[in-house]
Order: C-alpha cells, then sequence, then structure tokens
C-alpha cells in the first residue's frame, strides 16, 4: 500500500544506510588504528588471548634485556678472571724461577717481592671487579647452603618401679638387691658399709625407706672402695614414696641404650628371700629372685626413646671414638695430669669408662659441645669435695669427691635436672696427678681449676642428624634417562664441635679415573673439605665406585679429622662408574642440600614466568679461596726459601686450576644466556606473529570493507533521498 503518513520504503533505506555508515566508520577506526579489535564485543574471545599473546612478548622483550644484562655481567667477570690465570701463571714462573740452586736468599727476596705484589693484584681484581655495583669475584654472589642439624631434649629415659609388700613381715635377714651392679644388703646388725638397709623394717614404708637411704647413703659415701658402686647409682634418679612401699628408679641418661637389650643395661637382680611375688615387685608384676637378671623396664615399667641427642656406649672392641651409640664425644688431650689420658680404644673394648672423659652419658644436652669449663668444688670435709659444673641447661653434680685417691678413680658427675645425663672423669691417683688433699675451699678452688685445665685440651663433639638435607627421587646420569641410584630414605650426620653457621659450599663427585676404581665425593663446608674414602666412624675405607644399598659411609675433614660427615644410604645402590653418572650424582646432592639456592646468588628470568629463571653465583678468586693445598686447605705461601717455593708450586697448580674451572662455569653459563637469548627471539617472532593475528588489522581486507561499505553509505544515501520524495508525488494524484 502507498500512503502519505508512513513511508516505509524511507524506513527501510535508513536501516540500511545505518549499517553502511557503522562499517564505514568501524573499517576507518580499524584503518586508522592499526587495530582490529576496537571494542572489546566486536571479538572477546580473541580479545583475550591476543592480550595474553600481547603480554608475554612484553615479558618476553624484557627477559631478552636480562640475558643480554647477564652476558655483559659474565664478560666482565671472565675478563677479570683471565687477568688472574694469567697473574698466576707469571707467578708459577716465579716460584719455578725460585726453585734454581744458583739463587741466593737475596735474588730469592727479589723475585719473592714480586710475588707478593702479585698475591695483592689478584686479591684487588678479586674484591673490585663490579657490575653495577655488584661485586662478582669477592664470593659475595655465591651462596652456599645452610646446614640444620636436629638438637632437640627429646630422648626419654627408661623407668621402673619397686614396690614392698607384706607389712608386718620383716625383710629375711642376708637378703640383697642388686641395683645396677651394685649389692644392697639387707642386715639386722648396724655396720659401717653404706651399701647396707636395715632389715628391721616390718611397714612397707619402713622397708621402702630403708632401701633408699642405702641408695643415698652410697651416692654420698666417703669410702673409697665404694667409687665404682657411687658411679652405678649416681647414673639413677631414686624417688622415695613411702606411703606407697614404693622407690622409683629413672635412668639419667635418655636413650633406648639403656631398655632391655641396649647395651648398657640398668637391671635388677633380687635374692631367694624375695621369691614370694608380695616380698618386692618390679613394676608391680615381677618377683624378683636371684635366678633372673630384670630390666628396669620389665613387664609394665616406661621404656627410653632415642631422641636427637640420646646417651650411649662404645662399641664393644671398636677402634675409633665415634664406633658408638652416643651422641657427644669428648676429643684431645687431657692437659692437666689431675686426669687420666684420653683413651678411645680402651673404652671402646668394653671398659666403657676407662678414659680420662667420658661423655657418652651425656644425653639432650645441644650446649655440650667446643669448649667446657666451669668446674666449680665445694669443700665438704677433709680431702672431700662436692663436685659441679653447669653445660647449658644442665648442672652436673658428684657429691665426696676424693681429691687424692690412691688408685685412678672414676667420678660420675650426673645432671641433677632429667634428662641430661651423666658423664665420668678418670681421677689419677694422687702420686701421679701430684695432688695433696684438700683441707679448705680455697684449695679446693685449686682442684676445681686442675679440671678446667685439664678440659683446655679437649674438644666436645656431638653427632647430629642433618635435617637440612632433603633427600628425594632418582639419580640420573647425565643426558640419561636410565637411573643411577636413589636418594630416598637416605640421610646424613654431621659430628662436628660447632653447629653455628654452617654452609655447604661445593659438593664435588668424581667417577675413578681411567684404569682405577675409586670415586672420590667432597663436600666443602665453611671452607673445609670432607673427603670421601672412610667408614662412618672416620677410619679410612675404600670407597670403590659404588655406595651399596643401606651402606654407612664417611667423609673426613682434611683440615681436622675429628670431624666427619655420614652418610647412610637408602634401599638403592648408587653408582659412580662413569662422569655421566658422577654429575648425575653431583647435582642430585646439590639439589637435596639445596646448594646454590640462597639468596645471595643472581636469578634472571629468561621466560615468562617467576620461576623460569636461570641463577649466576660465582666462587671467591680471592688468595684465601683459591691458594689451596693438596688437601684442598687454604695455605699461605711465599718463594722466599727453596722449601717454600717447591711448596708454592703446588699450590699455584691447583689455584690455576680452580680459576680454570671457575672460567669454564663462567663459559658454561654464558652458552646457556645465549641459546636462553636464541629461544626468547624465536619466541617473541611466533608469539607476536600469532598476537597480530587476533589484534592487528588486516588491512588489504579491512580497504576492501571500507570502500564496499562507502559504495553501500553512497548508495543508501541517494536511495534515501529519493524514497522521502516519493510522498510528495503521491499529492499530484490528489489534486
Amino acid at each position: 500500500m502507498v500512503g502519505i503518513i508512513s513511508n516505509t520504503t524511507a524506513i527501510g533505506v535508513q536501516a540500511s544506510l545505518k549499517k553502511a555508515n557503522s562499517e564505514t566508520a568501524s573499517s576507518s577506526k580499524r584503518l586508522a588504528s592499526g587495530e582490529r579489535i576496537i571494542e572489546a564485543r566486536d571479538d572477546a574471545a580473541g580479545l583475550a588471548i591476543g592480550t595474553s599473546l600481547q603480554g608475554n612478548v612484553i615479558t618476553l622483550n624484557a627477559a631478552l634485556t636480562n640475558t643480554a644484562q647477564a652476558s655483559s655481567l659474565l664478560g666482565v667477570a671472565d675478563g677479570a678472571l683471565k687477568n688472574i690465570g694469567e697473574i698466576l701463571s707469571r707467578q708459577k714462573a716465579l716460584a719455578t724461577q725460585a726453585t734454581s740452586g744458583t739463587l741466593d736468599a737475596t735474588t730469592r727476596g727479589y723475585l719473592n717481592l714480586e710475588f707478593k705484589n702479585l698475591k695483592d693484584e689478584i686479591n684487588r681484581i678479586a674484591g673490585s671487579t663490579n657490575f653495577n655495583g655488584i661485586k662478582l669475584l669477592d664470593g659475595s654472589i655465591f651462596a652456599p647452603a645452610e646446614i640444620k642439624t636436629d638438637a632437640k631434649a627429646n630422648a626419654t629415659s627408661v623407668q621402673g618401679v619397686l614396690t614392698f609388700g607384706t607389712a608386718g613381715v620383716a625383710i629375711a635377714d642376708g637378703a640383697t638387691l642388686t641395683i645396677n651392679g651394685t649389692v644392697i644388703t639387707f642386715d639386722t646388725t648396724p655396720s659401717s658399709d653404706p651399701r647396707q638397709a636395715d632389715a628391721t623394717q616390718t611397714t612397707i614404708a619402713g622397708k621402702a625407706t630403708a632401701l633408699y637411704n642405702a641408695i643415698q647413703n652410697v651416692i654420698n659415701s666417703l669410702d673409697p672402695a665404694r667409687a665404682d658402686d657411687k658411679a652405678n647409682l649416681s647414673a639413677l634418679k631414686f624417688e622415695l614414696n613411702d606411703t606407697l612401699g614404693q622407690v622409683t628408679i629413672t635412668s639419667k641418661s635418655s636413650g633406648t641404650e639403656f631398655n632391655s637389650g641396649g647395651g648398657r643395661e640398668i637391671n635388677i637382680t633380687g635374692s631367694v628371700t624375695f621369691a614370694a611375688a608380695t616380698d618386692l615387685t618390679l613394676n608391680g608384676t615381677t618377683a624378683l629372685n636371684v635366678a633372673t637378671v630384670y630390666d628396669l623396664n620389665t613387664a609394665g615399667g616406661v621404656a627410653g626413646v632415642t631422641g636427637d641427642l640420646n646417651a650411649g656406649k662404645f662399641a664393644t672392641g671398636g677402634t675409633s671414638a665415634y664406633d658408638s651409640t652416643a651422641s657427644t664425644f669428648a676429643r684431645g688431650t687431657v692437659s692437666d695430669s689431675i686426669l687420666t689420658a684420653i683413651d678411645v680404644v680402651a673404652a671402646a673394648a668394653g671398659a666403657g669408662n676407662a678414659t680420662g672423659v667420658n661423655t657418652s652419658g651425656v644425653s639432650n644436652n645441644s650446649a655440650f659441645v667446643g669448649k667446657v669449663s666451669g668446674f666449680k668444688a665445694v669443700y665438704s670435709s677433709p680431702d672431700r669435695v662436692d663436685l659441679s659444673i653447669k653445660v647449658g641447661n644442665y648442672t652436673y653434680q658428684a657429691k665426696n669427691v676424693e681429691t687424692t685417691p690412691a688408685a685412678d678413680t672414676i667420678v660420675r658427675l650426673s645432671s641433677i635436672e632429667d634428662g641430661g645425663g651423666f658423664f665420668d672423669l678418670q681421677v689419677n691417683d694422687s702420686a701421679t696427678s701430684g695432688q695433696t688433699a684438700v683441707t679448705n675451699q680455697k684449695e679446693s678452688d685449686d682442684f676445681a681449676a686442675r679440671i678446667d685445665k685439664a678440659f683446655e685440651g679437649l674438644n666436645f663433639f656431638q653427632k647430629r642428624t642433618v635435617s637440612s638435607y632433603v633427600a628425594a627421587g632418582s639419580v640420573f646420569p647425565t643426558g640419561g634417562t636410565t637411573q643411577s641410584g636413589n636418594l630416598s630414605g637416605t640421610s646424613f650426620r654431621l659430628i662436628n664441635s660447632s653447629f653455628e653457621n654452617l654452609k655447604v659450599e661445593k659438593v664435588k663427585v668424581e667417577a675413578p679415573v681411567s684404569g682405577g676404581t675409586e670415586a672420590l665425593i667432597e663436600f666443602t663446608i665453611n671452607g673445609e673439605t670432607f673427603r670421601s674414602g672412610y667408614n662412618n666412624f672416620g677410619v679410612t675405607t675404600a670407597l670403590g665406585s659404588s655406595i651399596a644399598a643401606a651402606a654407612n659411609i664417611g667423609f673426613v675433614s682434611t683440615t681436622d679429622p675429628q670431624k666427619v660427615l655420614q652418610f647412610t644410604n637408602g634401599a638403592v645402590q648408587i653408582d659412580i662408574t662413569n662422569k655421566a653418572e658422577a654429575e648425575g650424582l653431583q647435582k642430585a646432592f646439590e639439589e637435596a642440600f639445596g646448594v646454590g639456592e640462597g639468596g645471595t646468588s643472581l636469578s634472571f628470568q629468561v621466560g615468562t614466568k617467576s620461576t623460569d629463571t636461570v641463577l649466576v653465583q660465582m666462587e671467591s678468586s680471592a688468595t684465601n679461596n683459591i691458594y689451596r693445598n693438596a688437601d684442598g686447605n687454604v695455605v699461605d705461601i711465599s718463594i722466599d726459601t727453596l722449601a717454600n717455593a717447591n711448596i708454592a708450586g703446588d699450590v699455584l697448580d691447583k689455584a690455576i686450576s680452580t680459576v680454570t674451572s671457575l672460567r669454564a662455569t663462567i663459559g658454561a653459563l654464558q652458552s646457556r644466556f645465549a641459546y636462553a637469548a636464541s629461544n626468547i627471539q624465536s619466541s617473541i617472532q611466533n608469539q607476536d606473529f600469532a598476537r597480530g593475528i587476533f589484534l592487528d588489522t588486516d588491512v588489504a581486507s579491512e580497504s576492501t570493507n571500507f570502500a564496499s561499505s562507502q559504495v553501500r553509505l553512497q548508495a543508501s544515501i541517494s536511495v534515501l533521498a529519493q524514497a522521502n520524495q516519493l510522498p510528495q508525488s503521491l499529492l499530484k494524484l490528489i489534486g
């Protein structure tokens, strides 16, 4: 229908005009901005993907800058190391020249003057070489791994309870009770023997008290003949409950070694007169009789638990101080004749405490390391003192110590506090020590001072588990896919006299040399080299080319052979037969200890994620790190004498090798960053291309769209002008 009120034709043409105008405007914006997506509604999915790719490209460009900076930094370090290497070569030439037998001291002194100046130049270069203020060769960007050890007071003690029964009946005259080797005799006739208990008591309270008093009499005895009994009972804590007729016995030393089946059992034996269950019971169930030796925790007693720092004993027939289940050891030389010498072999052979100082009974005391001093002697009676010392949170004490024994005598100092254990001193006979009987407090102080003096030559070591070692997973040879071992279930323990600020600086694993059978493993801890070739007690034992499953091996310090790093393998043999296996094990150990993961290393992000990094760390190239002897120990060198020149030559060979190794490490990093840069450039190219597909205007296609929309726009305008004239044309029909 054709009318003059509505013009549907014009309305339709208007819609086409708007659409053509919108398309023309959009094409104009795309062509003018170069962006395919002007508004999110244009392509929401494409915008999300393209924006993500654009972010990656921006990040990768920054990462490419990082690789360039890292390469520049490494170039600075390599140039400095090159100069240090040349200086070392010159020093080696001087050292070789100084070995000539034709040189006199004056001429050799001239050579030594240049030699020392070159040493100073090495240290100057190492201390001043930097990149943007970051020192590169002074060791400040070297990231060793901190060693943390377990040292909690979590070992517990074995305990048992003796209970007297049969109220109204006295204990038979002559009945005996043996506690930890000391025989207590119940007797109706009083005597001076401190081991005698009153057998006239008929109440359970009286009988328990009689036993308790006899025990205390032995511990406080002045009788030199009772020294061993004093030591036996001083290892235990006794508590009386006269109401229940009980004496509770607790080991002062903590750990399973004092349980049933342990090597230092605390046992109890009663005579036949205790055969009836109601006479005397242990832990409420066992009747004591002479035919059976009962462990303290038998039948309902409390078993001791081994903790981080448990007490123990030397192995029978052992040849090392560390052939022991104990955690604390005395090492060194007694420096006063008041005590007998340290005799580890005698103690390990089963004599137990036949050594000047035996700390194998110490437990739960992390402070019992390094130097120990501070003995106090309180005068108690002529020739007797109460000897004590506080170590950490524990005070160790021995009552009525004889100062001038006629024979070597064991003095046991037991912890007053629960769980600290005890340690033994073997006091020399007075003829050997020259000690005179104390008669007053001043002389008692002098006696304590001699004990301190004896301890000056001693160091105390502890064996602790390295808790910062995180062992897990297979060990793969470099470039291989078949495991050569597995660190799951492995562990390290460190025997040392100090555990403050310990760090693993380097791990080195080398396969046997051609024709050889002995691999080499070294750990550098605070500058000390711990080397393989020992068992876990520090006794020389070949490593071979593998570590057997469940094997225990040791790494001994080349500086102080008393320091041992112990390793216990898990259920899988670890092979070190070739270079690839050695490199794989070295990497696994480094990761397990965290070597190179410290905050002092430099990190360069070379990818789109913060975890995609390359760490750069460099050891110090100063002479206090590279001048090392064959054992890996830092030494100072000169060429002022023929002997020193010969030594210097060997040290310089090792220093040149060390610097060469440092340069090789830098070269490997330079190569890695070069490949990283190449990969980043490839990623930028590909991801930017992908980004362009989603976000960039296709000019050829869009220009065609723009021309088409312009034609449609012009056509719409022309047609709309004519459509608007249709109603006017209809008026001609009316008139």
